[in-house]
């Protein structure tokens, strides 16, 4: 359908990866290399994460990874466990502007009754651990990823 439109446009190979999660759990993600790859080359590799769980990284073609790659980079395409091609099993669930914060508190406990785990597994406390290029993006309307959580990064 769009051979016009791609035609002269040498695409990355992309390849099916998979990972076990530390409880066993399968999670599957996408590689995208330059159409040039050469394996015995170090590239620079791009983690590319889709927010909320509504979508699915998958054969289909993903021009942002297939410009990345054409300009140099590895790019990685991870489906996270809350994705919905795993299926409703998989993700458990309640598509709701909530349903972050149940999961969280599903398997943390409440912010104000297990204040130790959440200050332990808050971000902000290994900031200066992060020394690749990090880019936090939000949206101002943005219910599910406040701007805040991208301004108190910056400010960081």
């Amino acid at each position: 359908m769009n051979d016009s439109l791609l035609s002269g446009i040498e695409l990355g190979p992309v390849e099916k990866v998979g990972f076990t999660s530390p409880d066993g759990t399968a999670v599957e993600g996408f590689v995208i290399k330059p159409a040039d790859f050469n394996p015995g080359q170090k590239y620079p590799l791009i983690l590319w994460i889709h927010g909320g769980p509504i979508g699915q990284y998958s054969y289909s073609l993903h021009t942002t990874g297939q410009l990345f790659a054409a300009n140099g980079y590895v790019v990685l395409l991870v489906n996270p466990r809350g994705s919905t091609g795993y299926g409703e099993d998989f993700t458990k669930a309640n598509f709701g502007h909530d349903q972050y914060i149940k999961w969280y508190n599903a398997e943390f406990g409440l912010p104000w009754e297990n204040k130790e785990l959440w200050e332990k597994l808050s971000p902000f406390n290994d900031i200066e651990k992060i020394t690749s290029p990090t880019l936090w993006i939000g949206g101002t309307v943005d219910w599910n990823v406040p701007i805040v959580n991208s301004e108190q990064m910056f400010l960081e």
